[in-house]
């Protein structure tokens, strides 16, 4: 497997890898948060070089300085195998939840790199995540220059204790290494107002952050300047082989605001679980069908109905 890959001189790698069926993986704040927390601890321990960073609901990409096909395939095995084994274990499912294999691209020449960032930054803003890069969250464009670009900054003398002392054990909990865990999540997110729930969720981000923003800033010199060009210019990559539907992110938005308000926990199951009865998937299937007729990929896709069936034995 290793001895396929190619590698640039300059180590410079764009990492690729999307669901096992294709379907939705990230649904909630907890999922996004989990995996980034984990692949944060991965890169620090096999010392990788993050310089972009985009996580989609059902796919991420990276682009990293990787010296060796061995130390990238441990990378992205690390990453996915403990994030899978976690996401199994909160939502009661079984089975591989990543393609078996990642893709990757070697970015041999600056024009390649420029492009590719280009490409990872903006990859939101087709899929109408946003309208504009730099206010998604998971590109983690916003967090360049600002520690709290979703919330306002914490004012230590006049936030509450409570605050004060989630916001410390996400400081202890880097501190050692350790990734936060959906259990973690759930009680650094206890009791917390929308205000101070994102300024957590800024904290956290900001202090898990280890991608290194210096090749982009000796590129375009400000957030503001990389924005504009982001704003003018769509990345073209040619060497990917990943979903190429023209999914519409706000029609899973709103798939998740049906499903919440019909009873569905979705911080605490999946649809493909086998905890889940089937005639209350087809009930939601039909309500989402009612209320807003996605198309038919992304409803595929929501409730994970191109997964393969087991093999009888």
């Amino acid at each position: 497997m290793t001895s396929k890959r190619k590698l640039s001189r300059n180590g410079c790698q764009h990492v690729f890898q999307i669901s096992l069926d294709h379907g939705i993986i990230f649904y909630t704040d907890d999922d996004y948060i989990v995996f980034f927390t984990i692949l944060s601890c991965v890169a620090v321990k096999y010392r990788i070089r993050i310089v972009s960073l985009c996580i989609m609901k059902n796919h991420f990409h990276m682009l990293a300085f990787i010296n060796s096909a061995e130390k990238m395939e441990l990378f992205v095995n690390a990453l996915c195998s403990v994030f899978a084994r976690l996401y199994n274990k909160r939502y009661h499912r079984k089975g591989k939840l990543f393609k078996k294999s990642y893709g990757s691209a070697p970015k041999y020449s600056g024009t390649d790199i420029i492009d590719c960032i280009i490409y990872i930054q903006n990859n939101p803003v087709p899929k109408r995540a946003v309208d504009h890069a730099v206010d998604y969250r998971w590109n983690f464009l916003a967090y360049m220059d600002s520690r709290h670009p979703f919330s306002s900054p914490v004012d230590h003398s006049k936030c509450s204790n409570e605050l004060r002392m989630k916001l410390s054990m996400v400081e202890r909990m880097h501190s050692t290494g350790r990734h936060i865990g959906y259990n973690d999540f759930d009680s650094l997110k206890e009791g917390l107002n929308n205000e101070t729930y994102l300024q957590l969720l800024d904290h956290i981000v900001s202090v898990y952050n280890v991608i290194d923003y210096r090749l982009q800033l000796s590129q375009w010199k400000t957030k503001d300047e990389i924005s504009r060009v982001l704003d003018l210019i769509k990345g073209s990559e040619y060497d990917l082989k990943e979903d190429t539907s023209r999914e519409d992110y706000r029609n899973y938005d709103k798939m998740n605001e049906i499903v919440r308000s019909a009873g569905f926990n979705l911080s605490r199951i999946r649809f493909d679980s086998e905890d889940v009865d089937p005639r209350q998937i087809d009930r939601l299937r039909k309500k989402v069908i009612y209320q807003i007729n996605p198309a038919s990929v992304e409803l595929e896709k929501y409730f994970h109905t191109r997964r393969s069936a087991p093999k009888t034995p």
